[in-house]
């Protein structure tokens, strides 16, 4: 007998409690003090990783409104990549890949805008009609177009307009 690995990401999930939201919240402060105390020493890379960090850290303890939420913190990339791509909304996206490289980001925000998830559509067209305009641009040269992803850019034209 041979068994399957599953292609799918296995996700720890985390629940709304004290103890969770103390973690975070502790983590949170030692993050914004570490940043502060890196400007303070000139070390502004060092500051601005903390100050991603936070960030990151932030938007955990946000996702926690939807008890039990995925875990973001620490994924290795393919599970960052599923998480921005299948899960998290344009800005939280954003916001989880701000250091990782706007290229990788746009990427998978692209792919994503194509699955015509309207709620995805609205944020970008409201938050970076900038990036909407891009996707559309690109869109005109999209060589797999599909009856949905179609669909999607007609939408995000009217959204932007």
């Amino acid at each position: 007998k041979t068994s399957r690995r599953s292609s799918q990401p296995v996700w720890l999930l985390i629940h709304d409690n004290v103890p969770t939201r103390s973690l975070l919240d502790t983590a949170l402060n030692h993050c914004n003090d570490a940043c502060e105390l890196y400007l303070q020493g000139g070390c502004t890379g060092f500051a601005g990783e903390m100050a991603v960090l936070a960030q990151k850290i932030a938007l955990q303890i946000s996702l926690l409104d939807a008890s039990p939420t995925r875990l973001i913190l620490n994924r290795n990339t393919e599970q960052t990549y599923s998480l921005v791509s299948e899960y998290l909304s344009f800005m939280e996206g954003l916001v989880l890949l701000s250091n990782s490289g706007s290229a990788i980001w746009r990427e998978l925000a692209y792919r994503r805008s194509l699955s015509n998830d309207q709620a995805y559509l609205r944020d970008m067209a409201t938050y970076r009609p900038d990036i909407a305009n891009d996707f559309l641009n690109r869109y005109k040269s999209e060589k797999k177009r599909t009856p949905v992803s179609q669909a999607a850019m007609t939408e995000l034209r009217t959204l932007i307009r």
